[in-house]
């Protein structure tokens, strides 16, 4: 009796295993916990009604500040964004930071130095060489009125710097691009030390 218990047995797991077999490879049958392979959230391309625009990939809502982003710079390139980042910022958030100043130097020598020169004297190889419709101010000047200030470059805080690299003016284009805000701040706190020379 015991013996054939255990070949009835073995019997039906040989036909519940013959059974779940199918020559249908792309399903797979019964599948233990699905909802590990099967995902219950929306694929990013997939359409949802849950939102008015029927999109599940959503753009963040305006003014987000995303979590590690330690300089966080809300300004318009518009004028009006330049003086109130003058007004937000009138020191630098690097200024005393070890090896920040140092840092700038290298920046400002490697993005900066080929049209405002060196040292900040508008000498770069581009303004020499006569490629430049309008040399670029002197870092140091203290008598040119600045048409977005109405004062001196000197006068300039570390806002309107700031702003100046990241959006460019004029001639000068942008750099929000090529350097991070931190490294612009670093920039930054290097023209400062140029502007006392």
């Amino acid at each position: 009796m015991k013996r054939a218990g255990i070949l009835f047995l073995s019997a039906f797991v040989a036909a519940l295993i013959l059974v779940s077999c199918s020559k249908v490879r792309r399903k797979p049958g019964w599948e233990y916990a699905p909802q590990m392979y099967e995902p219950v959230a929306y694929n990013p391309d997939q359409p949802n009604s849950a939102f008015a625009d029927g999109r599940t990939a959503q753009l963040p809502p305006e003014g987000t500040v995303r979590a590690e982003e330690e300089f966080y710079f809300p300004y318009a390139k518009e004028d009006s964004g330049f003086v109130a980042a003058g007004r937000a910022f009138t020191t630098n958030p690097l200024a005393g930071t070890k090896g920040a100043l140092a840092q700038g130097k290298g920046l400002y020598l490697s993005y900066c130095s080929h049209c405002h020169g060196e040292t900040g004297q508008a000498d770069g190889g581009v303004v020499v060489n006569g490629n430049y419709p309008t040399p670029p101010p002197k870092f140091n000047d203290a008598t040119g009125v600045r048409a977005r200030t109405g004062g001196p470059l000197i006068e300039y805080t570390p806002g309107m710097l700031y702003h100046t690299i990241t959006y460019g003016y004029n001639v000068m284009g942008p750099h929000a691009s090529l350097v991070t805000p931190e490294e612009r701040w670093k920039i930054v706190l290097y023209v400062q030390e140029l502007q006392k020379l």
